[in-house]
Protein backbone atom coordinates (compact mmCIF):
# COMPACT_ATOMS: atom_id res chain seq x y z
CA UNK A 1 0.00 0.00 0.00
CA UNK A 2 2.90 2.47 0.90
CA UNK A 3 4.37 1.97 -2.32
CA UNK A 4 1.10 2.56 -4.55
CA UNK A 5 0.59 5.98 -2.40
CA UNK A 6 4.21 7.07 -2.63
CA UNK A 7 3.17 6.56 -6.40
CA UNK A 8 0.23 8.01 -6.61
CA UNK A 9 1.28 10.94 -4.57
CA UNK A 10 4.37 12.10 -7.11
CA UNK A 11 1.87 11.98 -10.09
CA UNK A 12 -1.02 13.96 -8.21
CA UNK A 13 0.47 16.57 -5.49
CA UNK A 14 2.41 19.22 -6.90
CA UNK A 15 5.18 20.85 -5.64
CA UNK A 16 6.91 17.28 -3.78
CA UNK A 17 10.01 17.79 -3.03
CA UNK A 18 11.35 13.99 -1.86
CA UNK A 19 8.99 11.33 -0.21
CA UNK A 20 10.16 9.18 2.95
CA UNK A 21 8.43 6.20 3.72
CA UNK A 22 9.00 3.35 5.71
CA UNK A 23 6.93 0.07 6.19
CA UNK A 24 5.78 -2.08 9.60
CA UNK A 25 3.78 -5.12 10.02
CA UNK A 26 0.12 -2.95 10.17
CA UNK A 27 1.86 0.36 9.53
CA UNK A 28 3.47 2.69 7.27
CA UNK A 29 4.52 6.33 7.55
CA UNK A 30 5.12 8.54 4.36
CA UNK A 31 7.16 11.93 4.91
CA UNK A 32 6.37 14.17 1.98
CA UNK A 33 8.48 17.39 1.54
CA UNK A 34 7.89 20.38 -0.55
CA UNK A 35 9.73 22.43 -2.78
CA UNK A 36 10.39 26.23 -0.79
CA UNK A 37 7.45 28.32 -1.56
CA UNK A 38 4.63 25.49 -2.22
CA UNK A 39 0.93 26.26 -1.11
CA UNK A 40 0.68 24.21 1.59
CA UNK A 41 -3.51 24.24 2.05
CA UNK A 42 -3.27 23.13 -2.01
CA UNK A 43 -0.97 20.47 -1.37
CA UNK A 44 -2.99 19.33 2.00
CA UNK A 45 -6.13 18.40 -0.15
CA UNK A 46 -4.53 17.21 -3.00
CA UNK A 47 -2.60 14.18 -0.30
CA UNK A 48 -5.89 14.48 1.48
CA UNK A 49 -8.09 13.52 -1.49
CA UNK A 50 -4.96 10.85 -2.86
CA UNK A 51 -5.43 9.13 0.98
CA UNK A 52 -9.67 8.87 0.79
CA UNK A 53 -9.25 7.58 -2.99
CA UNK A 54 -7.36 4.73 -1.96
CA UNK A 55 -8.43 4.11 1.13
CA UNK A 56 -11.95 3.81 -0.34
CA UNK A 57 -10.50 1.39 -3.03
CA UNK A 58 -9.26 -1.10 -0.41
CA UNK A 59 -12.13 -0.87 1.24
CA UNK A 60 -14.23 -1.80 -2.16
CA UNK A 61 -11.92 -4.65 -2.42
CA UNK A 62 -12.65 -5.52 1.31
CA UNK A 63 -9.11 -4.95 2.03
CA UNK A 64 -8.46 -4.15 5.99
CA UNK A 65 -7.15 -0.37 6.17
CA UNK A 66 -6.60 1.64 9.38
CA UNK A 67 -7.71 5.44 7.85
CA UNK A 68 -4.58 7.40 7.37
CA UNK A 69 -4.10 10.38 9.63
CA UNK A 70 -2.50 13.23 8.39
CA UNK A 71 -0.05 15.63 10.65
CA UNK A 72 0.84 18.62 9.01
CA UNK A 73 4.32 19.33 10.79
CA UNK A 74 6.38 22.81 9.38
CA UNK A 75 10.32 22.89 9.31
CA UNK A 76 10.00 26.52 11.50
CA UNK A 77 7.81 24.56 14.36
CA UNK A 78 10.96 22.27 14.61
CA UNK A 79 14.23 23.86 14.36
CA UNK A 80 17.10 22.05 13.35
CA UNK A 81 19.48 20.34 16.14
CA UNK A 82 22.93 21.47 15.82
CA UNK A 83 25.57 18.53 15.87
CA UNK A 84 28.51 20.02 17.47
Amino acid sequence: MVSQFQRTLTTTVNDIEHIEANSYTGLGIVKIFFQPGANIRTANAQVTAVSQTLFAADAARHVAAAHPELQRLDSADHPARLVG
